[in-house]
C-alpha cells in the first residue's frame, strides 16, 4: 500500500512538473491575465488594476519647469510630473514664489504631452489645469501675475482648517481634471479639534497624525486619477522649518507635520535666503541671491547645490520677480557643447545657428524668451540622457 502512494505521488510531481514546463515554454502571464482570479479582480477593481508591465509607457519622465535654470538643472530636468514634490526652508527663501512661477511655466504647456503649446503638434490638446490651497490665506494675486501665473486659469481654494484645505486637495486630486496642485503650507494645516478648543489645551501630535492622514489619502488619489483617467497629478507641498529645543549636537533643524510627508515626496528642495543687493542711487534693494539644494530626489541625482538671482527693480531687460540666469544658462552650454566655436569660418555656433561673437548669443538669450527656451531645452536634453 506504502509503495502503491509511493508511486502515485512520483507520478504526480512528475504530471506536474510537465505541466510547469509546458507554460514555461508559452506565456505563463498571459495565462494568468485570462484566469478567472485575475477576471474576478478586474471585474471588482477595474481592468487597470492588473497589466502587463510593459504596457506601461517606457519613456523619459516629463517635466515641468520651475523657471529657474539652476534648479531645473539640478533636478535633472525640472520636476517630474505625476509625482508628490517638497518645497521647505526658513523665512523669505522663495517657496511660495518658487511655487507659483512653477505654475505659470505650466500653464504654458500641453498637459497630453507635457511640452509649450507654441511647440505642441499632439492632437489631444490639453490645457494646464492649476490649482492652488491657500492654507496660509496669503496668496497675492498681483505678486502671481508678475511672476507669470494666468489668474483666469488658476483655481483657488482658501480652507479655514486642515482636514478642510486636505478634503479640497484630494476631490480635486481624484477629479482626473487637475493636473497641478500646490499646497501652501504644511506647517499651517490646523485641526479643527485645535481650532474649537481653548487655546491652553493641549494637542500634542494631533497635526503629525492629521498630516499623516492626509499624505496617504492624497496619494491614493493621484494613483486613482492615474487609473481612471490615465495620467496622474503633479503635487506640491510648501513647508517651514522649526528648531527642536535642547539639541546640543547634531542639526536641530525640524519641519512641522512629522516625516509622512518626506517619505511621500519624490524630491525635497531646501531653499536658504541669501544677501540683498542694494541700488547705490536709490538705496532700494536691486536683487536678492537665493540658495538651494535638492535633498532627496527619487527621480535624478540628490544633494545637487545652487543659487539664483531674482530682481526686486525695474531694468532695461528684467522685471521685478525675474530671475537672472543668462550667465548660468552661457556657462553650462559653452560646457556642454551646445554653444561652440564654430569648426569653420570662425565666429561661434549655438544648436546649428551661426553667430559673429559669443556676446551676440548671450544677447539674443536676454531679449528673446523662445531662444532661451530653445537653449535650456537643449541643455536639459543632454543632461537627461
Amino acid at each position: 500500500m506504502g509503495v502503491l502512494a509511493s508511486e502515485g505521488r512520483n507520478r504526480g510531481c512528475e504530471e506536474s512538473a510537465e505541466l510547469v514546463s509546458k507554460k514555461t515554454e508559452g506565456d505563463r502571464l498571459g495565462m494568468l491575465l485570462d484566469s478567472s482570479t485575475v477576471a474576478a479582480m478586474r471585474k471588482k477593481f477595474g481592468v487597470s488594476m492588473l497589466v502587463r508591465a510593459s504596457e506601461l509607457r517606457a519613456e523619459k519622465l516629463p517635466r515641468i519647469p520651475s523657471g529657474v535654470f539652476t534648479l531645473d538643472r539640478a533636478l535633472g530636468g525640472g520636476w517630474a510630473v505625476g509625482r508628490v514634490h517638497i518645497v521647505f526652508g526658513h523665512k523669505s527663501s522663495g517657496k511660495t514664489t518658487l511655487l507659483k512661477r512653477t505654475i505659470g511655466q505650466a500653464q504654458k504647456m500641453c498637459a497630453s504631452c507635457h511640452k509649450f503649446q507654441e511647440v505642441c503638434e499632439c492632437k489631444n490638446k490639453r490645457d494646464f489645469l492649476c490649482a492652488f490651497v491657500d492654507i496660509e490665506g496669503t496668496f497675492d494675486p498681483y505678486w502671481a501675475k508678475q511672476l507669470g501665473v494666468d489668474l483666469d486659469t488658476l483655481l483657488l481654494s482658501r480652507p479655514e482648517y486642515a482636514e478642510q484645505g486636505l478634503d479640497v486637495a484630494e476631490a480635486l486630486l481624484r477629479s482626473g481634471e487637475c493636473d497641478l496642485l500646490v499646497l501652501d503650507s504644511i506647517a499651517f494645516l490646523t485641526p479643527l479639534k485645535e481650532i474649537q478648543e481653548s487655546t491652553e489645551q493641549e494637542t500634542m501630535g494631533q497635526q503629525p497624525r492629521l498630516v499623516g492622514k492626509g499624505i496617504r489619502k492624497l496619494n491614493s488619489a493621484l494613483i486613482a486619477a492615474e487609473n481612471e483617467v490615465g495620467r496622474k497629478p503633479t503635487l506640491f507641498f510648501t513647508n517651514q522649518i522649526r528648531m527642536k529645543l535642547g539639541v546640543m549636537f547634531g542639526n536641530p533643524e525640524t519641519t512641522p507635520g512629522g516625516f509622512a510627508p518626506g517619505f511621500a515626496a519624490s524630491t525635497e528642495v531646501k531653499l536658504r535666503p541669501g544677501k540683498y543687493e542694494m541700488d547705490k542711487e536709490s538705496g532700494t534693494p536691486e536683487h536678492v541671491d537665493f540658495y538651494f539644494k535638492v535633498e532627496k530626489n527619487k527621480t535624478g541625482v540628490p544633494k545637487m547645490e545652487g543659487e539664483f538671482r531674482m530682481m526686486l527693480c525695474e531694468t532695461q531687460t528684467k522685471s521685478v520677480g525675474d530671475i537672472y540666469d543668462e550667465k548660468f544658462i552661457m556657462d553650462e552650454a559653452q560646457r556642454l557643447g551646445v554653444v561652440r566655436k564654430a569648426e569653420e569660418g570662425g565666429g561661434w555656433e549655438c544648436l546649428g545657428e551661426k553667430f559673429r561673437i559669443k556676446k551676440d548669443i548671450e544677447d539674443r538669450i536676454l531679449s528673446e524668451p523662445e531662444f532661451k527656451r530653445v537653449v535650456i531645452r537643449g541643455i536639459l536634453g543632454i543632461v537627461e540622457l
